[in-house]
């Protein structure tokens, strides 16, 4: 019964590749393999968040949702908190006297952030990105009322 019935899955499995021994499987040229396309509209987010440590999931679920590409955000308050989000590589300012901005490139994206400026009460990152087949330089500033 059980046997039987293993016997049978087992004889119809080997017949199965009895008959695959003589396909020939086509292979695929370059002009026929698919590509990614790319994208054609750059996303980008910038938000001032006023405290970053108590709004990551909801900026992860955002940010995946809303397919961003690149994220600014000021008012930041990260010094003292983790700033990884999955998917995105964080740059920060690196003042201490600031509320902070942070700068979230997606990790498909060819790019880096540097402090363009941090004298006081200025605060401005410079994101330099690929996107297709243009260079574009994104900037993050923040002005601190005293």
């Amino acid at each position: 019964s059980q046997a039987r019935q293993d016997h049978a899955y087992w004889l119809k499995k080997k017949n199965l590749r009895k008959g695959r021994k003589h396909m020939v499987k086509p292979t695929k040229c370059a002009s026929q393999t698919k590509s990614k396309p790319k994208p054609t509209h750059l996303n980008v987010l910038q938000a001032n968040v006023a405290g970053l440590r108590k709004k990551k999931t909801e900026l992860k679920k955002l940010f995946h949702d809303k397919n961003i590409h690149i994220a600014l955000l000021q008012e930041t308050q990260h010094q003292r908190c983790n700033t990884y989000i999955t998917g995105y590589t964080a740059y920060s300012c690196k003042c201490d006297k600031c509320r902070g901005i942070l700068t979230y490139i997606r990790n498909d994206i060819q790019g880096d952030v540097t402090p363009c400026s941090a004298d006081s009460p200025n605060d401005i990152l410079l994101a330099t990105i690929w996107f297709g087949e243009r260079k574009l330089k994104i900037y993050n500033s923040t002005h601190e009322m005293r």
